[in-house]
Parts: structure tokens; sequence; C-alpha cells
């Protein structure tokens, strides 16, 4: 039976039982619009957890195209995002041609924002161990982005929605500031570099001074010195009487 809303129907996925996620879309949807929230049961938040889920997901997307939803939102990135960008963007064409309702994931939506706001260069903030974050920020930078980090805070899955939002960003703040350091560090290191190569080009050889002998090069510490002595002497004689 399809059920209908004077706005429109969004159905939406959620990947596990955790509560706040649903309460979140309800509050972000217009007036009139009507959400209809189905559950999987993810429990361990794992890789190879996530990489079996297409099947459960494909089954609840069938449920939602029969209730006649005008969108379908199979919510959580991490399943989809394992997939690999490629590979879940087939998953989702073949679904929208099979089931005739367009359907958008979580990463693609990620993917648009940032393109919409011109971003090049991003920090990622997760609550996933390094292995996810590796496999997170790879599909990112298949998309086109530059990832100066992917960095995830040391929480049990479990636990994850009891998470302040004063705890998420200080997460993300510590870790922007940190690859705001690796680059200052980065530039640094490079301009150090550049600085060291043109003066040892302009040293020549150990010990070599300049082709007029006067040793004024880049090299010789002292040969500034005494120019600029030459040129202060030579101003004093010009003027005393």
């Amino acid at each position: 039976m399809a059920f209908s809303s004077w706005r429109g129907v969004v159905g939406m996925i959620n990947p596990t039982l955790r509560p706040g996620v649903t309460e979140e879309v309800i509050r972000l949807l217009p007036e009139g619009i009507g959400l209809i929230p189905l559950f999987l049961n993810v429990r361990r938040g794992t890789a190879d957890e996530f990489e079996t889920m297409m099947p459960a997901y494909e089954e609840l997307v069938a449920v939602l195209a029969e209730c006649g939803c005008d969108l379908i939102h199979p919510h959580g990135a991490p399943p989809f995002m394992v997939q690999g960008r490629k590979r879940e963007a087939e998953i989702i064409k073949t679904w929208e041609k099979k089931y005739k309702t367009p359907i958008m994931s979580v990463a693609q939506n990620h993917v648009n924002a940032l393109k919409t706001l011109k971003a090049k260069t991003i920090i990622g903030a997760t609550y996933f161990p390094p292995n996810l974050n590796a496999i997170f920020a790879k599909y990112f930078r298949d998309a086109g982005f530059t990832v100066r980090g992917m960095e995830g805070i040391d929480v049990p899955f479990s636990k994850v929605q009891e998470l302040s939002s004063h705890q998420v960003y200080a997460h993300i703040k510590r870790n922007f500031l940190r690859g705001e350091r690796r680059r200052r560090d980065l530039h640094a290191r490079l301009r150090l570099a550049h600085a060291r190569h043109h003066r040892d080009a302009g040293a020549g050889p150990a010990g070599a001074r300049g082709a007029s002998g006067d040793g004024a090069r880049l090299g010789n510490s002292e040969a500034p010195a005494r120019a600029s002595r030459g040129r202060a002497s030579a101003i004093c004689s010009r003027r005393l009487p």
C-alpha cells in the first residue's frame, strides 16, 4: 500500500537501531514532507560487516519503492564507501533503474555538497579506526579532493550517539589545527630547501671567490660587510670639504 504526504514522501534506511539520526532528518525536512524510516541492525561497525550490507539495503529499498516514496535515502556512509566510489555509483544506478525511484547515498551527498561549496582540500572527522579511515580518505581522493587528514574519535561503536557536539567540535578543531601545523611546517621546509639551493648555487666550489676577486658572493659572509663599509667611505669622502 502506498501512503502519501501533500509535499511528498522520503524513505530512509538507517543502518543501525541508533537513536538520533531519524530525529535530525525530521527536523531538517520542510513542512509537508513525510518520512518513512526503516532500520537495519549493524552491530560491530567493521569493514567486513559493512561490505556485506548491500543485499539487506536492497530489500528495504524494494519495500520503500513499493510504498510509493518519491525519494529513497539509504542512510549510512560507511557501507557504501567501502564499496568504492565507482562501485557505489553502479549500485545506486542499478537500484534506480530497477525500482524506478530516485536514490541518493550519504557519501554521494557529501561529495555533491563539497563540490557545491567549491571545496578542494578537506579534513575528515569520523568515529572509526584507521583502516576504515584510510578507505574513506581514498573515496574522497577518488572524488577529486585533497584529503589532509581523516581522523577518528576513539569511542566504541555502540556509544557514538553519546558524543556531545562539544566533543565532536573539539576533535575537528584539534585535527584541523594539526593539519595547519603540518602545512606550515612543510612550507617552512620547502622555503629552507629553496634558500639552501640558491646559497649553494651562488657559493660555487668550496673556497671559491667571485670572478672579480672581491668575494662579494653568497656564501662569503664578510663580503656584504666590506661592500657596505666601502660605500659608506665613498659617501663620507664626497661630503667632506
